[in-house]
């Protein structure tokens, strides 16, 4: 799994339960998926993740926030 904080794998567990474990399972694809589409570089996790992933990332000169 990817470098997630643990305070935001237990938010996540907590708030949405077997469905957000699901989605967990599902993110790396999931971000993996928006830097492809949206051509994204740069890539910034922050590291207050509370219940979104949330990154700082460079999509061409522009500075961009992907949110999932």
């Amino acid at each position: 799994m990817m470098d997630l904080p643990s305070q935001f794998l237990a938010n996540i567990k907590n708030y949405f339960g077997d469905e957000g474990m699901k989605w967990l399972s599902r993110l790396p694809s999931l971000i993996d998926g928006a830097i492809q589409r949206w051509d994204l570089t740069d890539i910034q996790q922050i590291d207050n993740l509370s219940v979104n992933y949330v990154a700082f990332a460079k999509r061409g000169g522009e500075e961009v926030v992907l949110k999932i």
